[in-house]
């Protein structure tokens, strides 16, 4: 085999810096469209433990506010939440009933967006931390 033969065989055998680039290049657009779906999927995530956790306080605040003997819930307005909540991080919450009000208190702050580490909901007048529903879900949403 002639020198110039082995030449072009040897340069032809890797890739060029072009491919290489372009390669990474793809990489790159098909890790960043990745990444957007799956932070879309853990917003909706979050959204959804949620909304589950604002149906557990409205069972907790009815059998606080009705009454419940087969739960302990009779006569009392003072309730841990570690034993009523479906999500998990809730050991040091508390709810307390006043009136119509059931205020929440040791929500992890990693839970809502806004970061609120305790709620007021007011069942009578059906507002969150003094919002409505809408504008309160619009700033602890992910």
């Amino acid at each position: 085999m002639s020198y110039n033969v082995r030449m072009r065989t040897s340069r032809l055998a890797g890739f060029t810096l072009v491919e290489m680039i372009a390669i990474l290049v793809v990489i790159i657009i098909l890790a960043a469209a990745a990444l957007d779906h799956y932070g879309t999927v853990s917003s909706a995530a979050k959204n959804a433990m949620i909304d589950n956790f604002l149906k557990d306080c409205k069972t907790v605040y009815a059998k606080m506010y009705y009454g419940d003997s087969s739960s302990n819930f009779q006569g009392t307005n003072y309730t841990s939440l570690a034993n009523y909540v479906t999500i998990g991080g809730f050991d040091a919450a508390s709810a307390t009933l006043s009136g119509n009000q059931l205020t929440i208190s040791g929500i992890p702050i990693t839970f809502f967006k806004n970061q609120a580490t305790s709620l007021v909901i007011d069942y009578g007048a059906q507002t969150f931390n003094g919002d409505n529903e809408n504008t309160f879900l619009g700033e602890a949403h992910w």
